[in-house]
């Protein structure tokens, strides 16, 4: 701007002596001031002026904003790397009814609204709330007192209470609340498969996996070759397989006894091989001696003798979690058990094959899912449920027998 008000002085300078070099003679104040070139000289000096005037205000302007945007970015970057230690999820009118969440591995789906949002002009605070209306409220507590305050909006649109002037998209953010608040107007009918789709978590014992993988687990369930069948046929397999393994290892200690014994005992003739008919009634003891035992086993089935926690392998449970309500899936060697949130099971035998193909759906999910987040693009805000693209084949309801 300096250089700008010189060259106007000299501009001016000029158009006072410019008359004197002509004439000789020192012009009048009044004569240099009616001139037709000293009036365009002093409109651009004012038009000068208001341009430089102007720019000093959107100067200003963009230095108040930008400190704004570097608070807002230190505020969300100090959510996404804190450690949460309680998290609160509740109906933003009514927090009276909110749940506290203290299980860890649910706490980095919460940080990770933080880490995902980003910041949209497509509504203001009021816009979005007239919009939506009343969504959910996270409130995070850290380990070191810090209180954040989130509200949901539409499933995507985000309020840091700190932030106010600020609407964010952050994709999946009413996940929290979708999982652990229940619906106000009654829970709808709909299938388990389906429920299990839609549910926006799924905990194992080390991970918390979102909707992307309970959708493309769900899937997988639909479309293996599996058979239903009942818990008695599963707790019949791991029984005999117990027994058998029990009967194999005392015959295992009790032979190599009575090797010992034959050794000293042997006269060192040989022994001729059984005749045909002595292999058909082994054959025959063998085949009634199954069925005893298979008798046997359904008998200490029946009677609970032994507990089922002897011979019951440790299957790997995932736990889906739908509007307050939780749903198990667990994974054995070759079963699979659905239970439904009244408590009823339903058991389906499956190649080991598929078993591990299954589990692998949570993680090749959760890994695209990450790699999707960032990227992922400003939709309209409401939550899809998965119900129409999943055709169920089976009810899925049937009670634990």
């Amino acid at each position: 701007m300096k250089t700008i008000y010189a060259k106007i002085a000299v501009l001016l300078a000029l158009c006072l002596l410019f008359p004197c070099a002509l004439t000789g003679c020192k012009p009048s104040k009044k004569k240099v001031t009616s001139s037709s070139y000293y009036k365009e000289l002093k409109d651009k000096y004012k038009k000068l002026k208001k341009e430089n005037k102007e720019l000093k205000e959107e100067l200003k302007e963009k230095d108040a904003l930008s400190e704004d945007e570097t608070r807002a970015a230190d505020y969300l970057e100090k959510i996404g790397r804190d450690r949460i230690i309680s998290l609160e999820v509740g109906y933003a009118d009514n927090m009276e009814g909110s749940e506290l969440i203290r299980d860890e591995r649910v706490f980095p789906i919460a940080t990770a609204i933080a880490k995902r949002a980003d910041l949209t002009g497509k509504y203001t605070p009021d816009q979005i709330a007239d919009k939506y209306g009343p969504g959910y409220e996270y409130i995070l507590y850290d380990e070191d007192n810090a209180v954040y305050e989130i509200l949901v909006y539409g499933g995507n649109y985000v309020v840091f209470t700190d932030l106010p002037n600020n609407v964010y998209y952050a994709y999946d953010a009413s996940a929290l609340g979708d999982a652990f608040m229940h619906y106000r107007d009654g829970y709808p009918n709909s299938k388990p498969l389906h429920r299990l789709a839609d549910s926006p978590l799924v905990t194992d014992d080390h991970n918390c996996y979102e909707n992307d993988s309970a959708f493309r687990a769900a899937n997988f369930i639909r479309t293996m070759d599996k058979t239903q069948i009942s818990r008695k046929k599963a707790d019949h397999a791991w029984l005999k397989a117990y027994l058998e393994k029990q009967e194999k290892d005392e015959n295992k200690s009790d032979g190599e006894d009575s090797q010992e014994d034959r050794t000293e005992n042997s006269d060192g003739e040989s022994q001729e091989d059984g005749t045909e008919n002595s292999e058909v009634e082994d054959n025959d003891q063998e085949e009634t001696g199954q069925e005893d035992l298979d008798a046997r086993i359904d008998a200490m089935i029946e009677e609970g003798d032994p507990d089922r926690s002897v011979y019951e392998p440790e299957g790997d449970v995932y736990t889906f979690y739908h509007h307050g309500n939780t749903m198990l899936l667990t994974l054995y060697d070759q079963y699979i058990c659905i239970e439904n949130m009244d408590q009823k099971r339903t058991w389906y035998q499956v190649s080991p094959e598929e078993i591990k193909e299954l589990k692998k759906q949570f993680v090749v999910a959760k890994e695209e899912s990450v790699s999707n987040q960032k990227t992922g693009k400003e939709d309209s805000g409401e939550s899809q449920s998965h119900e129409k693209e999943i055709e169920e084949e089976s009810d899925v309801s049937s009670t634990d027998n």
